[in-house]
């Protein structure tokens, strides 16, 4: 709760400091404005210039730092970040875990490429893979997205498969779906003896 209301007061410092830089824009051009022009002359470069300026201190500017500044909110990343269950691949590890601006994703598999299990004492393999979430019309990630894009290209498969989040897991384009392990800890904590790793 107090983390939640840090970040509300960093969205809302951004946004004033946003505020107040375009005012300061728009008020410190009027310092460089020539007068208007007589009846019957076109206006100046320098005008049009000017009139820009205004409209994105006054528009774009304060909309692109509100964008920023909720870019990247915990629950984003809180609601794909974690570990899963898969029942194609029973007691095999499966977690996700945003790292700066991608979401790793870890896992084993058995050994005995025989087997899709990994019951204790199996011996494993890890992957890796990294997912992204696609970004919105200006050019930010969209962090409400209910889509990840995966790159499978180190295992054989798409580097740009789109798994879908759809409340409680992540269904893959095959149709397998990882349901999130809500009893099982939180933001990639793995214990040192649960990965049944070599």
């Amino acid at each position: 709760m107090a983390s939640e209301r840090r970040r509300s007061g960093r969205t809302l410092v951004a946004l004033v400091v946003a505020a107040a830089a375009g005012v300061a824009l728009y008020a410190g051009s009027a310092a460089f404005t020539q007068p208007p022009p007589a009846e019957g002359q076109e206006s100046s470069p320098l005008q049009r210039r000017e009139l820009l300026a205004r409209a994105l201190a006054l528009g774009v500017a304060p909309a692109a730092v509100a964008g920023m500044a909720g870019s990247e909110p915990a629950w984003a990343s809180a609601k794909w970040s974690g570990r899963y269950r898969d029942p194609k691949h029973e007691g095999c590890l499966r977690q996700v875990k945003k790292v700066g601006g991608i979401f790793e994703i870890t896992g084993t598999s058995n050994k005995d490429s025989s087997k899709k299990d990994c019951p204790d004492g199996a011996k494993t393999k890890p992957f890796y893979l990294e997912g992204t979430l696609p970004f919105n019309g200006l050019g930010f990630v969209d962090t409400s997205s209910d889509t990840m894009v995966i790159d499978f290209s180190s295992k054989g498969g798409p580097k740009d498969a789109q798994a879908k989040w759809d409340g409680d897991g992540i269904v893959f384009p095959d149709g397998n779906k990882w349901t999130k392990d809500k009893n099982r800890g939180y933001g990639g904590f793995v214990p040192a003896n649960s990965n049944k790793l070599d």
